[in-house]
């Protein structure tokens, strides 16, 4: 239930960014000087405070299936787990081996043996590990999408991401970047190399040219987050929390219960309304196609309406400073 939870907040969290970039948040002010022009970003609109609850949200709920399963395993293999012992249960993520063995070894003297190295959740707990579990990463974006933006791809182990954002979300919210813009002028091209997105700001310059001669410009602004440290990558947050839930549902949670990961073992989209139907019916009557796949056909459809719109022209004002034309 919690899997799928966290994956209805990354189809709401597209949704919402899609909306958001589709209405236009950027208010554009041409200036006239004389027989030149500037135009420059006059307002943005602000980003949804509902995009980062949603992804606060997905974030507490897949930590909290990790510790759900893990309690299940515990008091399958050794029963009912009470007082400060209770405390111990939990699934840990360390990437350093010297670290990890601590912790093992202080469950198993507490009475933890579900835990000790020759039992099958010691092993299975061990083997998820950042230090250990090498192949699984969450990227923060697609190799060919960086090389036309020219960027590079950061790639993160899922359980050690988990945990920076749960440990970031605990101290202060998971805010939105500023929003960052990908497009530019013939006069003004995205900065770098390819079309990177980059930080815009009220008063910033993204056009200029001579009066009477249009200059063709796009902008293409989306919601990003910034991942918390170690990491530094600005990610799209609807595809980090599709990512994330993908490796709770298909690798961590069959891993710890059956030791080897089970693509499509849990169905991603499942009825948590009031229908009437119990926990097993929900599982068997749910969709396994991830929020990102369900969105993307009408992301691509929104996409494809803007693309369509006729161009536009900002608001325009002269600068009475330089402009000669009543004189």
């Amino acid at each position: 239930m919690r899997v799928a939870c966290a994956d209805e907040c990354a189809y709401a969290i597209g949704e919402l960014a899609a909306r958001w970039s589709f209405d236009g948040p950027l208010d554009l002010l041409q200036t006239r000087h004389g027989d030149r022009f500037t135009v420059r970003v006059r307002a943005i609109r602000p980003i949804p405070p509902r995009i980062s609850l949603l992804f606060s949200e997905a974030v507490n709920h897949l930590r909290a299936a990790l510790d759900n399963v893990i309690w299940h395993v515990v008091e399958q293999a050794q029963g009912l787990v009470t007082g400060s012992t209770a405390a111990l249960v939990a699934l840990p993520i360390h990437d350093d081996p010297k670290k990890f063995n601590e912790w093992q070894r202080r469950r198993v003297k507490a009475g933890l043996i579900a835990f000790d190295s020759t039992n099958a959740l010691g092993q299975r707990v061990h083997a998820m590990q950042p230090f250990v579990d090498r192949g699984s990463v969450v990227s923060s974006t697609m190799p060919m999408l960086a090389a036309l933006m020219g960027v590079e791809v950061e790639d993160a182990h899922p359980l050690k991401l988990l945990q920076s954002y749960s440990n970031s979300d605990k101290h202060r919210v998971i805010r939105p970047a500023v929003p960052r813009s990908s497009g530019g002028s013939v006069v003004h091209p995205p900065a770098g190399p390819g079309r990177a997105f980059v930080e815009l700001q009220v008063g910033d310059l993204v056009a200029e040219g001579t009066w009477g001669k249009p200059v063709p410009m796009e902008q293409t602004t989306a919601v990003l987050i910034q991942r918390p440290e170690p990491y530094s990558a600005l990610v799209g947050p609807a595809n980090e929390i599709g990512q994330l839930t993908a490796y709770v549902a298909h690798t961590a949670i069959p891993q710890l219960i059956t030791g080897r990961r089970i693509p499509g073992s849990l169905p991603m989209k499942v009825d948590l309304d009031n229908s009437g139907l119990g926990v097993l019916e929900r599982l068997v009557a749910g969709d396994p196609q991830a929020a990102q796949d369900r969105l993307r056909l009408w992301t691509l459809a929104k996409y494809l309406e803007a693309e369509a719109r006729p161009p536009t022209f900002p608001t325009t004002v002269a600068d009475r400073s330089t402009d000669t034309t009543d004189r």
